[in-house]
């Protein structure tokens, strides 16, 4: 039972994780996108 609980958790915490990089991506390649046309 506490392995199928650990299991669960962990499947959240890296879906939390993976959604948060991918956001976290996205806001780099904002930021990449306007300094470049900034430059430009």
């Amino acid at each position: 039972m506490n392995c199928v609980v650990d299991v669960q958790i962990h499947s959240d915490l890296q879906a939390t994780l993976q959604s948060y990089m991918e956001g976290y991506y996205h806001e780099l390649v904002i930021i990449h996108e306007r300094h470049c046309f900034a430059v430009a």
